[in-house]
């Protein structure tokens, strides 16, 4: 039984880490690169990181969490590591909800805004003009979109250590794990 408990805990660890590695990225270094241009610019280029990220960061949440679940529901790790599994699980299903019912909103609507875009030669034009849209609107979603990846970011943080507390325990495995 310890091998699977031993590629529990590194799954636990690996998934949780590439998704705070996106996370932190997204909030450290995207989104101050982008407060710095023009709302119409700096939307394609949210766009197409929201879209690569998608693809990687909603399996490597489910698997930190599905791992730490299925080593507190075997009873493979010790008491004092299981505090922090529980820890870390509630700050994962916290990012996850945030994820699923707040961020996919607010990156759908992103997603939906059409860019426009001139060029003429080696210059080019964008614009967001959308009579739809009010510009008012677009800045508010804008800021959201940060705060919530603000929110995840510290959440899945929180996560990330509480594994790694729950892993440097003197003993983490239970004696017959």
């Amino acid at each position: 039984m310890k091998p699977l408990s031993t590629l529990l805990r590194f799954l636990n660890l690996f998934a949780c880490a590439v998704l705070c590695g996106g996370l932190i990225m997204t909030v450290a270094a995207l989104r101050p690169g982008l407060a710095g241009l023009p709302l119409s610019t700096a939307v394609p280029a949210q766009q197409l990181v929201v879209q690569r990220a998608t693809w990687y960061m909603p399996f490597c949440g489910a698997f930190a969490a599905l791992s730490a679940v299925f080593l507190l529901k075997r009873q493979a790790v010790t008491k004092e590591a299981a505090r922090f599994y529980r820890a870390g699980l509630m700050c994962m299903i916290f990012t996850g909800l945030s994820s699923i019912y707040v961020g996919a909103v607010l990156d759908k609507e992103i997603r939906d805004w059409r860019v426009y875009i001139l060029a003429a030669g080696r210059t080019a034009r964008v614009s967001l003009a959308d009579p739809e849209v009010p510009a008012g609107h677009r800045l508010l979603v804008w800021n959201r979109w940060g705060a919530v990846n603000a929110a995840r970011t510290v959440a899945s943080t929180m996560a990330l250590a509480c594994f790694i507390m729950a892993n440097v325990q003197p003993r983490v495995l239970a004696p017959d794990a």
